[in-house]
């Protein structure tokens, strides 16, 4: 069982309540970043930091090396290996999207209205802890 520590479960639902804002934020960033380049061509990360002058370079790296980025990629990777015994990717992707929702605001969105058929109650809640715990372990918690 996948047990936590009430101070890091709410650690750790602190930092999905501020996701969006955080994934929001670290998007316009990093496109203000990448639009100072006029190339067409990207490197093997996708990113045009040939292209970027050396200043621009260090500044996404820094934006990459930020605690907020660090935690939007611990959120994201926790959200993909949430239902990786699932092989449909449209159940994973909705039940990534209630597990968020739930933990978010559980009182908002319970198990009963996320309208989760495939699993049942006590399956849903089971892997919303072991999505806190995943979490938690991606965050070095």
């Amino acid at each position: 069982m996948y047990q936590l520590s009430k101070d890091r479960q709410q650690i750790c639902l602190g930092i999905l309540r501020g996701h969006e804002r955080r994934k929001h934020e670290y998007k316009n960033t990093r496109q203000k970043l990448l639009h100072q380049c006029h190339c067409s061509g990207e490197n093997s990360t996708g990113i045009h930091m040939y292209c970027l002058p050396q200043k621009g370079q260090e500044a996404l790296l820094n934006l990459d090396a930020q605690p907020e980025a660090r935690r939007i990629r611990a959120v994201e990777t926790a959200c993909q290996t949430i239902g990786e015994d699932i092989p449909d990717q449209e159940v994973r992707r909705r039940l990534c999207e209630s597990i968020l929702l739930n933990c978010k605001s559980g009182r908002d969105y319970p198990f009963e209205l996320l309208n989760l058929t495939e699993f049942s109650r006590m399956d849903f809640y089971r892997r919303k802890h072991r999505f806190l715990y995943q979490l938690a372990l991606n965050l070095e918690l």
